[in-house]
């Protein structure tokens, strides 16, 4: 397991599988005794279940991952040290895709990379990076990952991204200090910086391209 410049945690675990992901610094953790912040999220559309859209689309020069950056993302396929099923398998830099560039205080870029087992990984510049199933459905309507630079709770604001299927038109980010901000969207990837340094995340409202919609309450975070 490999160590990256930023504290972050990410939810696939919590909502379809985190398969292999890099630890962190001061990494926060999912409230397992305290559950979801509140009941059942609402729902109201239906997650498209479709391959990710912006895996077929041509490959640009500006999609090709930084040397130091696809050395980074082909250590996520795994090794022995897992067993066969765990692992992702070889991690296809040469197919990978810029889903989002120039991303928050830091100017990051956020790339989407297939594996060999048909799953899906996220590659951020200097910030987390993990794979999973990429399969989306009612119960897992996308997934999610937080980061900080310094620190949760205080100093530059906590970051919240992830991967959403191909309908969804727009992400809002609500966090425990009442700010909703809006997440800038496309290619099938999300991202959005909170409002204030002291703030946590506690739900995501996905917006859906026919008018539905889905919310997905995080579980409480454990700073430490």
């Amino acid at each position: 397991m490999k160590t990256a410049r930023t504290s972050f945690v990410l939810g696939f675990a919590a909502t379809g599988g985190v398969l292999l992901a890099v630890g962190a610094v001061a990494l926060a953790r999912p409230g397992s005794a305290e559950g979801p912040r509140s009941g059942p999220a609402p729902v109201s559309g239906v997650p498209s279940q479709a391959p990710l859209a912006v895996l077929s689309k041509p490959r640009r020069p500006d999609d090709a991952l930084p040397p130091a950056l696809a050395a980074s993302a082909s250590a996520l396929a795994g090794g022995p040290e897992l067993a066969p099923e765990i692992r992702n398998g070889a991690v296809r830099v040469e197919a990978s895709h810029l889903a989002l560039s120039n991303l928050g205080a830091e100017a990051r870029s956020f790339y989407i990379v297939p594996t060999a087992k048909g799953r899906v990984c996220v590659v951020i510049t200097n910030g987390a990076e993990g794979c999973e199933e990429g399969n989306f459905g009612a119960a897992h309507p996308a997934s999610w990952g937080l980061s900080d630079v310094d620190g949760y709770r205080h100093g530059t604001p906590t970051e919240v991204d992830g991967l959403v299927p191909n309908n969804v038109v727009r992400v809002t980010v609500v966090d425990d200090k009442g700010g909703r901000t809006a997440a800038r969207v496309g290619n099938n990837a999300y991202y959005a910086e909170l409002a204030e340094g002291a703030a946590m995340p506690t739900s995501i409202v996905l917006d859906y391209a026919d008018g539905g919609s889905a919310t997905i309450d995080l579980p409480a975070i454990t700073i430490g």
